[in-house]
């Protein structure tokens, strides 16, 4: 009754993605879990891996770990007697990289942007983040990476991740989009029809990838090809005192503090109600190039604000 998977790493460790794989595999494996292999070198290397990666990346999420001090003296001592048993081996300085690595990785993940109050779009959520996201409503997790991207980030979620958003009640879709564009149209009508059918059936939404840039990417895409609605027009980040105002149909303002909003592209028609909220000067951060772009410039300077456009 005790489930075995034969995965083999190489006795000189030297790739992370061969540390990846087998961590992917432990993440799915029921716990406990015993690893071994033929004196207990890469088994050693792969728990310790695992648990420092796994029990710390939470925290470098959120920014709350010492990145220089990731190793528990019980590790270390492990690994330091390992190393002195089998004179040649690197295993330590492999398992500290790695391990820093990862959580460099799950250090740089970005926060979480909410696009709509039906739509988040976020990188790679850790276990907790999921339940908060269940206690806030959220009903559909859509995920874009690939069962093949597992391991990669250090989170240890990707593997599992479909059991943990079942087990809160969440409906759960994984439809992999490759982490670089241009995509296929196909991939396009595919991500369009699958978002348009959770927004109506099964929102609030949060779709994630690793960092979020490819979920980004494709729904500009499959927007700039009229597969859907750039969900984009409304952006609206949660900030500051969460202080938000709706200026005219399509642009949603922000207020970050008492002297500066910030909004997605505005429209002709917001001009009067940005002025009403007392606006003094509009900085514009898009290139010109950019899909949807609008140079409202001129007639914001005849309603006297001035505009910058930087």
């Amino acid at each position: 009754g005790i489930e075995c998977v034969h995965d083999p790493l190489d006795y000189d460790l030297r790739a992370d993605t061969d540390m990846d794989q087998v961590l992917a595999v432990l993440d799915k494996c029921k716990k406990p879990c015993l690893v071994f292999c033929q004196v207990g070198l890469r088994a050693a290397a792969v728990g310790v891996a695992f648990s420092t990666t796994r029990k710390k990346g939470a925290d470098a999420v959120k920014g709350v770990i010492d990145m220089n001090d990731v190793l528990e003296t019980t590790y270390m001592n492990l690994l330091d007697d390992l190393d002195e048993s089998h004179p040649g081996t690197t295993v330590k300085s492999f398992v500290a990289g790695y391990i820093a690595s990862k959580l460099s990785n799950c250090s740089k993940r970005p926060g979480h942007s909410k696009i709509s109050d039906d739509l988040y779009i976020t990188g790679q959520l850790t276990e907790e983040e999921l339940k908060d996201f269940a206690k806030k409503g959220v009903k559909s997790i859509l995920n874009m990476r690939g069962p093949a991207e597992a391991g990669q980030l250090g989170l240890g979620v990707l593997a599992r991740e479909e059991e943990i958003v079942k087990s809160l009640g969440l409906k759960y879709v994984n439809l992999p989009v490759p982490r670089n564009g241009p995509y296929s149209l196909e991939l396009c009508e595919n991500v369009s029809e699958t978002l348009t059918d959770l927004l109506k059936n099964s929102k609030p939404v949060v779709v994630h990838c690793r960092t979020g840039r490819r979920a980004e990417e494709i729904m500009k895409q499959a927007a700039d090809a009229g597969l859907m609605e750039n969900p984009f027009t409304q952006i609206c980040w949660r900030v500051g005192k969460e202080i938000e105002h709706s200026v005219g149909d399509r642009t949603r303002i922000v207020r970050v503090d008492e002297n500066v909003y910030i909004s997605g592209q505005i429209h002709a028609d917001s001009l009067q109600n940005i002025k009403d909220l007392g606006v003094k000067s509009v900085i514009n951060l898009r290139e010109k190039g950019e899909p949807g772009f609008e140079d409202l410039s001129f007639e914001l300077s005849k309603m006297g604000i001035e505009c910058v456009h930087d």
